[in-house]
């Protein structure tokens, strides 16, 4: 007889760390299987001991087999089909990629004003019978560590995002903070004099800095979820999709004719290129960092 019910987590590290409470509110009521990518489990070991983590490679209908519920907060097709084809009763999804017929509770993307992606996760999963008390993302213990007096700086992109930070700029930035600053990034996201660090590093070092200067990336929403005083330059992303990480998060944006795009490469070249980004004044950007970092004593 089948029971229980199947998470599956989103593919992008950003949705990821977002869909978190969902994953916190399943553990809560008692459990079952998580799908997610392998290297994403890291940053919640010792947590969750009522969800079997299942790490995804290959998808296989495997997965889902056994299970009375399957709740999808990616996107993909696969993912819907695996759960219909391994014959669980409710299947719980955004009707996005021609997966709707696939799905017995789909909910249509929201058009046109974006959600923040932790209320679509909330509301596919009271859909589910899961109830999310608690929305924003959580990583780490909860408790307050001491901080350092530095500044992390996420300063790493995918190559030619139209996300990444422009090296000028970044170091008109730097040079007015009046901090120490520590550059890392990920591997495949390198920036020049940055630091590769792992999700867990980034983590412990987001737990203890003073605050944290990032763009819209996937770090961002890890750092965030730590606790840590976190200043966001959006650039080319709506901020209206990932608006509910709390109090302890401030973002800066600049209104420009072309945006927010949410483009992965800028429409434009030479002087006007990144202008969502480059156009945020370096001195505003210091001296709100300063006053964050200012915030943690």
């Amino acid at each position: 007889m089948s029971a229980g019910c199947v998470l599956r987590a989103p593919s992008r590290l950003g949705d990821f760390v977002m869909s978190e409470p969902v994953a916190r509110a399943l553990d809560a009521q008692g459990g079952g299987t998580w799908i997610a990518p392998a290297a994403f489990f890291a940053l919640v070991e010792g947590r969750f001991p009522n969800l079997r983590r299942v790490a995804l490679g290959e998808e296989r209908v495997g997965h889902y087999r056994g299970h009375a519920r399957a709740l999808l907060l990616n996107g993909s097709w696969r993912s819907a089909w695996c759960a219909f084809a391994a014959g669980v009763v409710e299947r719980v999804g955004l009707s996005s990629h021609l997966r709707g017929p696939l799905l017995t509770h789909a909910i249509r993307p929201a058009r046109p004003a974006p959600r923040p992606f932790t209320a679509v996760c909330v509301e596919l999963a009271l859909q589910a019978g899961i109830d999310v008390r608690e929305r924003s993302p959580r990583l780490g213990t909860g408790a307050e560590a001491a901080r350092d007096s530095f500044v992390l700086v996420n300063a790493g992109s995918r190559p030619g995002s139209s996300k990444g930070f422009v090296p000028a700029h970044l170091a008109a930035i730097l040079e007015r903070i009046e901090l120490p600053a520590k550059l890392v990034c990920a591997r495949g996201e390198e920036y020049p004099g940055a630091e590769v660090v792992g999700l867990s590093e980034l983590a412990a070092l987001a737990s203890r800095a003073a605050a944290v200067l990032t763009t819209d990336g996937g770090a961002r929403h890890v750092c965030s979820a730590t606790g840590a005083p976190t200043l966001v330059l959006y650039g080319p992303s709506d901020r209206r999709h990932t608006s509910e990480h709390g109090p302890r998060e401030r973002g800066l944006a600049i209104e420009v004719d072309c945006g927010p795009c949410q483009l992965e490469r800028c429409r434009w070249t030479g002087a006007d290129e990144r202008r969502c980004l480059t156009g945020i004044d370096p001195a505003r950007v210091a001296a709100l960092l300063r006053e964050v970092a200012a915030r943690t004593g």
